[in-house]
């Protein structure tokens, strides 16, 4: 039984995901409208079988008291209706049209006896008495009944509907109540009448339902088309901008891996530059050094000969160019950091700035990745080679420091000393050509997408912070 109805609920659901947004709508609407009319109908047509039922009794009640009211008038104080008075009723209910549209009366007393019927064969209606007690209070109660329950002995062909009617009988001129009068009227017009009107109002309602259910569903199928149209442009610019952003994190990637490839290339003429300054110029100043030092060693002028002030010593000025050479060429070749881990490559800078310099250089370094980008390795490299021999020309190589640490995929080195903060001792001036300096340090730093922050302290020293996400070029 569980999987049936299982069944049948996804069958329903699959039904109505495929309805669209007006057809949903009409499913919905269209049982709760059709309830809330058929509501309104039964009210209706309820309050005007009410009213016209109403209206028809207090009809009849008026033509009622006006010739029954002067048969009671001489009502004595027991209640008792006289034979002289059922004579007088039975000739003018018999000789005025009356049975036309009455088929019986009867008159009651106030204290709830039955004092006088038109009719021999009526049962007793044990009913009536709440009726006939609203009736002697001066109210009036209507109500229909057939034929056959209120007589006894009618065949079924003879049986129709009656409009039964309690109304108070007064004495002539005033309010006081004597007796009630009970009558039944025929109510086949009336019952006729009330079923065209329910059908009319039915009919009413029932377009008017349809009316409403029909402009509601325009109206919504009216949005939902728009609604449609506004998500299909909408998934279209989605798409678009899907793609678009696709592209742009292709090309971003693109054009990281060309500045990681452009800083290597860089690195790589600098280096063949180192090289071939090493390989060819100094080699052949080496030579010259030899040959002249050979000839300057040769056999010397005669003891007293004079000497005369002549052009520089060759050797000394070969000597000159020759360490001239060495230092750019030194400058310029980096060792072989593709097979250094980033720490190695770290340690390297700072050993080869203290065999340059006869500095200290204190290393504090948390544990780093292995496996990093080649232009990573080479930038770090770079940063920490000049940011002590700015340490060193600036600060005097005091207290330096580099520290390095990874956090949150970030990579920070920082470069740092205990000099005067940029604040050059007297007389000395800071030089025009400081190598890299801090706008190739930048520059460097930039092309990996990082970020280089320089602090300084009068006094207390300077600090360069070097931040790369590592993320990114991963």
């Amino acid at each position: 039984m569980k999987q049936r109805i299982m069944g049948v609920f996804r069958w329903v659901r699959a039904r109505w995901l495929k309805l669209s947004l007006a057809g949903q709508f009409l499913a919905l609407a269209a049982p709760v409208v059709g309830i809330a009319m058929i509501v309104l109908g039964a009210w209706t047509g309820d309050r005007i079988e009410t009213s016209a039922r109403r209206g028809a009794a207090q009809a009849a009640a008026i033509m009622m008291q006006s010739f029954m009211q002067p048969f009671v008038q001489d009502l004595p104080a027991s209640g008792a209706f006289s034979a002289e008075a059922s004579r007088r009723l039975e000739s003018v209910l018999v000789t005025s049209d009356l049975p036309e549209r009455l088929v019986f009366v009867k008159i009651w007393s106030l204290d709830g006896r039955l004092i006088y019927t038109s009719r021999k064969n009526i049962p007793p209606n044990e009913d009536a008495e709440e009726e006939v007690r609203m009736a002697a209070s001066g109210l009036m109660a209507s109500g229909f009944e057939e034929l056959a329950q209120a007589v006894t002995g009618i065949a079924p062909e003879d049986n129709i509907p009656l409009l039964e009617a309690y109304a108070p009988l007064f004495k002539t001129g005033t309010d006081q109540i004597v007796a009630v009068g009970e009558f039944y009227q025929s109510a086949e017009g009336l019952m006729s009448e009330m079923a065209s009107m329910r059908l009319k109002t039915a009919t009413m309602v029932g377009l008017s339902s349809i009316a409403m259910l029909g402009i509601l569903y325009l109206v919504v199928a009216r949005g939902s088309r728009t609604i449609d149209e506004q998500r299909a442009v909408l998934r279209r610019a989605y798409l678009e901008a899907t793609r678009l952003a696709g592209q742009n994190y292709k090309l971003r990637k693109i054009a990281e891996r060309a500045q990681a490839e452009a800083a290597a290339a860089n690195e790589t003429v600098l280096a063949r530059i180192g090289s071939d300054l090493h390989d060819g110029p100094i080699q052949l100043l080496s030579l010259l050094m030899l040959s002249l030092s050979y000839k300057e060693d040769g056999p010397t002028e005669a003891p007293g000969a004079q000497t005369v002030a002549g052009p520089p010593n060759p050797v000394r000025l070969a000597k000159t160019v020759y360490s001239e050479l060495r230092g750019i060429s030194n400058g310029l070749v980096l060792p072989e950091t593709e097979a250094m881990t980033l720490e190695e490559v770290l340690r390297s800078a700072a050993a080869r700035h203290e065999q340059s310099t006869g500095t200290r250089v204190t290393l504090e370094l948390a544990p780093l990745p292995d496996n990093v980008p080649q232009a990573v390795k080479v930038c770090c490299y770079r940063v920490v080679q000049e940011g002590l021999n700015n340490s060193f020309r600036h600060a005097g190589g005091l207290d330096q420091r580099v520290l390095a640490v990874v956090r949150g995929g970030r990579l920070f080195v920082t470069i740092a000393d205990r000099g005067p903060g940029f604040v050059l001792p007297k007389g000395r001036r800071r030089p025009t050509t400081p190598g890299l300096g801090l706008r190739g340090m930048r520059n460097r730093v930039a092309a990996l997408k990082g970020r280089l922050l320089v602090r300084a302290v009068p006094g207390e020293g300077t600090q360069i912070i070097v931040t790369i996400l590592l993320e990114d070029l991963s």
